[in-house]
């Protein structure tokens, strides 16, 4: 009985966060659905509107653009109102944005449509984001949020399909860029409701931030499966909130990125980053320009890119459910670089003998499929895990913004340069991309599966040599051999003792120890009976 009892506890807090991941995806996979489609519009608005290369390229480019610029908004939304208000926003403006591209007369109101849309992707992604880190179980976090990746995915197979299907229609080009509002508004509808109607709570660690105690461990108890984790939850909150009672403003997260908290913001805002920085933005939305370039007909293009983003959307899909909380981050990101360094090299050389446009596609297939083994899905579970919770809307928004930089560099340069450098050129140019991202990821983003969260950041309290295998090992090192410090340190027995002596900086204390004797202010307030 026991057990069947625990059984439909772990149904009940795994079903809810499932249907939280499953709403708020929606958000990315409308920017699969803009990405995807955009592929084959392309192709029309340009001949309809009589646009030139540099307005294609602005068309193109301004979307991400759009999301890197309002990302940093997204954060300072969602820390001040609340992650669903911040979800919410970023519907209204999909909305807008997708009737405005649907209308467009000119260069001018696409590209007013274009950034609208990418605003509105900007600030969903990130406060999506946060909010999914700190809703999901512990033991489902890896494949809660890599969905993030999977839904943008089929958001690309539907724009495909959608772009196949309206091939022949007079000015499909607007059905397709406007489709996108459908699935907004349902998401602000829901958003719209209250939790007991909607079923999807505000985020528990925000709430607790903003002093809603009770709120917030009712939200726990319905995520979480035994109420000794959502007291150890609690627990550990308390201990932030002694010295870190509020959510970080921008100046302070800052500062905090370029000193002691500079490891992790290596770790996980470059991580985030390196999810456009190695190409893949260029492989998804110029698909079916390089394959016409190549030789091939809109359709059979069209065809190809459905065929490579079905690839990417079911590789993803496997890592999601069966590796990414089993095989670990930091392997998967390695092997994901690695086999997208030898798609590049196998579509250089196809390109330089001319192959033909066969071996073109294998080599794009490749490409997509070595991306969706790790750089896809991996950086949304890595990036607001090895953030505090006071940094991590920001550091999130940073990252979604730095990798939205990349893409809309990549994009605005194509149209321009590819006539220049041809398929060659851009095989080098994302060879040397993901060899560089290869080798950031080797130094700079220790493995963090497994992992609770509120622990994650002090992995990298260790000093820089030694983040991967510590010098000293927690669970052999004494209590008084890293605590002969300051008045206010903890004992062996964890009782408070008085003393003088140095803290050795390269001693890692046990977990708990090391928690509650970050601060000398935090010793004093214990001794006072300020806290438990």
């Amino acid at each position: 009985m026991y057990s069947a009892r625990n059984k439909v506890k772990q149904q009940r807090y795994i079903g809810t966060a499932v249907k939280v991941r499953i709403l708020t995806s929606i958000i990315s996979l409308i920017e699969g659905y803009d990405i995807g489609v955009i592929n084959g519009a392309i192709l029309l608005f340009q001949e309809e509107l009589q646009l030139s290369p540099l307005q294609l390229s602005v068309v193109l480019a301004i979307f991400p653009l759009g999301v890197s610029l309002c990302a940093p908004f997204a954060a300072s939304l969602a820390d001040w109102r609340g992650r669903k208000p911040a979800m919410l926003v970023s519907c209204l403006m999909l909305m807008m944005g997708g009737t405005i591209m649907a209308c467009a007369i000119s260069f001018e109101t696409l590209a007013l449509g274009r950034i609208t849309c990418g605003a509105g992707v900007g600030i969903g992604i990130t406060a999506v984001t946060a909010y999914m880190s700190e809703v999901s179980p512990a033991s489902h976090r890896g494949l809660f949020g890599s969905l993030e990746e999977l839904f943008v995915n089929l958001g690309n197979v539907v724009g495909y399909l959608t772009n196949f299907a309206l091939l022949d229609v007079h000015h499909s080009w607007r059905y397709m860029l406007g489709g996108a509002v459908i699935p907004a508004c349902f998401v602000a509808l829901t958003l719209s409701l209250p939790r007991s109607i909607s079923g999807i709570p505000e985020s528990p660690r925000y709430l607790y931030k903003k002093g809603q105690l009770e709120e917030a461990t009712e939200v726990l108890v319905d995520l979480l499966d035994s109420r000794e984790e959502v007291n150890d939850c609690l627990d550990d909150w308390r201990m932030e909130v002694v010295f870190e009672n509020r959510m970080a403003p921008w100046r302070e997260s800052l500062t905090a990125f370029c000193t002691d908290k500079r490891w992790q913001a290596a770790a996980g805002i470059g991580c985030g980053i390196l999810n456009m920085f190695t190409g893949i933005m260029l492989m998804m939305v110029m698909t079916t320009t390089l394959l016409v370039g190549v030789g091939m007909t809109k359709y059979q293009a069209m065809q190809a890119s459905i065929m490579i983003g079905l690839a990417k959307c079911l590789v993803m899909l496997l890592v999601a459910i069966f590796f990414l909380d089993d095989y670990g981050r930091r392997p998967l990101m390695l092997t994901s670089l690695t086999t997208c360094i030898c798609a590049t090299l196998l579509g250089m050389t196809s390109s330089f003998y001319q192959w033909g446009s066969p071996w073109i596609v294998v080599s794009l297939l490749f490409f997509v499929t070595g991306y969706s083994l790790g750089m896809g899905p991996v950086p949304w579970v890595y990036m607001p895990e090895v953030l505090d919770s006071r940094f991590r809307g920001k550091g999130c928004a940073l990252g979604v913004a730095g990798a939205r930089i990349c893409a809309a560099t990549h994009l605005f340069c194509f149209p321009i340069i590819f006539p220049m450098i041809g398929v060659v050129g851009l095989f080098v140019f994302l060879a040397c991309m993901n060899a560089s991202a290869l080798v950031y990821v080797y130094l700079l983003c220790p493995e963090t599966k497994g992992a609770a969260l509120e622990k994650i950041p002090s992995m990298f309290l260790t000093p820089r040599s030694t983040l991967k295998m510590p010098s000293c090992s927690a669970s052999m090192l004494s209590a008084a051999s890293c605590n002969s410090g300051p008045e206010g340190a903890l004992t062996p027995d964890g009782k408070l003792a008085a003393g003088e002596g140095t803290e050795d900086p390269e001693c890692v204390r046990p977990e708990p120890l090391r928690e509650r004797t970050r601060s000398g202010q935090l010793s004093r307030r214990v001794k006072a009976g300020l806290v438990d």
